[in-house]
């Protein structure tokens, strides 16, 4: 696993107690051992094919101690954007074959013509750099709408909110511009807006914003609304307005907006194309030829290294020998340039320079483990996703064999072995959709109906996360109106056609320890066989609503009253608890002593409608995470949580009303069901749902 550009060595020796520390730790053997194997057979892949190997000591048929290999590996990016909704880390897979893997080839680099009018003197190129910080993030609730419902954004991380009027300066490192007046460079800067007004006349903007780079400048536009703004140079930017080291970027916000001072614009991201020299202060460089130059015989010196040890690569193709390098001084001290001469048939060639010191090593190794989920003799109607960790876990074990009970017929499956097949080993929702697709069309019957993901899922899905032990299972986000992005794993049972209704069952228990899955399979096992159903708390519903009695109506008791009258059978006690009863009787109000009464006593469903989040029910905290913990409930009931514009998930485990009701051990709840992002029922719908035994996140 990868998540930067760079050459990525391998060491027997590494590879080797690796191999050997996984294979014990799973208790697995190895499909190949690595003293037996002609490493001339070895091949790397990654998504886009194969990789080809610059491979030492694989010449006379064995991988022995001080063999290594190389290769060019780079960061994973997004569909649209340069980072992915859920991971930079890039998957390179490593196999043994029955034929030859793909190698680099070996090239002459030498200085080989001699006659400065038989080859072209490389003497800058044109680099493109990408300035990109993942440091706020916003629903950007503003881009559904009637007009646009299929609105969908990868990446909603921003690197800096900017506040109106203000003057921005964003610095950003530069390496070795050369100084021309004639070469120029281009920009693409990209702001979002934040704010925006409801309703706007023609002519007036929300966003003002006026960019400069150093003293050049870039561009100036006014705009409407949450939307993206690209600021391209109007005039082609001189490069001698550039600088080696820090150059700085000038956002000027005016506020002369009908925003005014309450204007706020999001910096998404810098990229600059400029003519850089052939030189580099870091050890490694990547370059080209001129792109003003015609295809030919280069000669390229390349400046700076910090010692002779340097290796210079064609991405996707060779590596060269006989290269020139000689100190910049007299006495053989720092820095080195190195030289080489090749014919350059395309403006495609990418090479890659690289002091041995700055070469890398893998983010992280993992065994592959077997896996056949595209066979179609697997047959399963439920399906349970959970990390290799909780497989045999004793909690998931009792779960299956109790579902078993039921008739289902259960198979427990590895994430990773999903993302393996599905998506090269790279963490993405759409392979665990995907997957369900393959096994919905294609496996033996029964046909899958349910889906449990066994796996806690956050908001904040970035690979440096403080949470990320969390992210077990991903969460994919649909837009809603004026929400904005939302948490929604009903995305996921969406197999067939391109309607938003699921076609399976789709459940998630947010669990993230061996205890909690335990704890809710010894809950899930009182249910079934321990149902008190004699007790009078089985006829027993509760209704609870929010709202203020600022507010000056109480819809949210109104529409719990409409739902009591439409669905719920007379033989049925209800009780009700709202915080606010102005059209409805006096005698249902109440607040969070009378609801804990209710579930303590004993009630099969309790249904939650009015404003919400993750930690809360309710304008006056009618219900809250701590409170979870104080119940005495000796019966589950089933929960429906219908949160207005609710955060179904948070940033730090389970912070959801919904799956903390279900994790709480031996009281709270059999099933929750989170309906985040809900609008007003401001007409007779008739509301029906399906659950499964876990917290289920759905949105409208």
């Amino acid at each position: 696993m990868v998540d930067s550009e760079g050459i990525y060595k391998v060491g027997y020796s590494e590879l080797k107690q690796y191999i050997g520390e996984a294979s014990d730790s799973l208790g697995m053997d190895m499909a190949w051992n690595i003293d037996n194997i002609d490493p001339r057979y070895l091949e790397l892949s990654d998504e886009n094919g194969q990789v080809p190997l610059h491979f030492y000591g694989e010449e006379d048929g064995s991988f022995d101690s001080g063999d290594y290999f190389e290769f060019f590996g780079d960061r994973h990016y997004g569909d649209s954007t340069y980072f992915d909704d859920f991971t930079a880390e890039n998957v390179y897979t490593l196999k043994l074959k029955d034929t030859f893997g793909a190698r680099m080839v070996v090239e002459n680099g030498g200085l080989i013509v001699n006659n400065p009018l038989q080859y072209m003197q490389a003497d800058a190129y044109e680099e493109t750099v990408h300035f990109e910080q993942q440091l706020v993030s916003d629903k950007l609730g503003r881009g559904w709408t009637s007009l646009n419902p299929n609105f969908y954004r990868e990446d909603v991380w921003f690197w800096k909110k900017i506040n109106a009027p203000n003057l921005e300066i964003v610095p950003i490192e530069l390496e070795y511009p050369i100084d021309s007046t004639i070469r120029t460079a281009s920009t693409k800067i990209v702001l979002h807006g934040l704010t925006y007004k409801e309703d706007m006349s023609a002519g007036q903007f929300d966003h003002e914003a006026t960019i400069r780079l150093n003293s050049a400048m870039v561009n100036s536009h006014s705009w409407v609304g949450q939307t993206e703004k690209i600021f391209y140079n109007q005039n082609p930017i001189s490069n001698s307005f550039l600088r080696h080291g820090t150059n700085n970027v000038y956002i000027s916000l005016s506020g002369n907006t009908e925003m005014g001072d309450r204007e706020q614009v999001l910096l998404d991201y810098i990229q600059l194309k400029y003519w850089r020299e052939y030189k580099t202060s870091r050890d490694y460089i990547k370059f080209e030829k001129p792109s003003h130059r015609p295809n030919g015989l280069f000669q390229f010196d390349i400046q700076g290294f910090s010692s002779p040890n340097v290796s210079v690569y064609k991405i996707g193709s060779s590596i060269f020998t006989n290269l020139q390098i000689e100190p910049f001084n007299i006495d053989g001290a720092a820095p080195w340039t190195v030289s080489l001469q090749d014919n350059v048939s395309s403006q495609a060639v990418r090479y890659y320079a690289v002091e041995e010191s700055s070469k890398k090593s893998p983010k992280l190794m993992r065994l592959n483990t077997p896996s056949d989920l595209k066979n179609p003799m697997n047959a399963a109607n439920m399906i349970v996703i959970t990390p290799y960790e909780f497989m045999e876990s004793e909690g998931t074990l009792q779960l299956k064999n109790l579902w078993q009970s039921d008739g289902h017929l259960v198979k427990i499956v590895d994430i990773q072995d999903v993302y393996d097949e599905f998506n090269h080993g790279i963490v993405s929702a759409e392979a665990i959709r995907d997957f369900l697709k393959y096994a919905y069309n294609n496996w033996n019957s029964p046909q899958l109906s349910h889906v449990m993901l066994l796996g806690e899922g956050i908001d904040d899905t970035r690979d440096n996360s403080p949470s990320r032990r969390f992210n077990l299972i991903p969460v994919k986000k649909t837009w809603t109106f004026k929400h904005g992005a939302t948490a929604s794993d009903t995305w996921y049972g969406c197999l067939v056609g391109d309607d938003t209704v699921p076609d399976v069952v789709i459940s998630r228990l947010n669990i993230w320890t061996h205890e909690q899955i335990l704890d809710y399979a010894v809950k899930a096992d009182r249910y079934r066989n321990t149902p008190l159903t004699s007790r009078l708390w089985n006829s027993h519903v509760t209704l609870t609503a929010g709202g203020k009695i600022t507010d000056g109506n109480d819809i949210f008791a109104q529409q719990s009253e409409r739902i009591r009258r439409k669905t719920i059978p007379k033989d049925y006690r209800v009780t009700r608890v709202y915080t606010s009863t102005q059209t409805v009787s006096q005698d249902y109000f109440g607040g969070t002593f009378n609801l804990k009464d209710a579930i303590n006593s004993g009630t099969q469903f309790v249904q939650f409608m009015g404003h919400g989040g993750g930690r809360v029910w309710a304008d006056y905290n009618l219900f809250n995470f701590n409170d979870v913990a104080t119940l005495n409930n000796q019966v589950y009931p089933v929960v429906l949580s219908l949160a207005c514009y609710a955060s179904a998930f948070d940033t730090n485990g389970a912070s959801s009303i919904s799956e903390a009701l279900v994790l709480q051990p031996n009281k709270g709840a059999i099933v929750a069901l989170g309906f985040a992002g809900l609008g007003y029922l401001d007409h007779d719908e008739t509301w029906g749902y399906a659950y499964n035994e876990a917290a289920f996140m759905h949105d409208f």
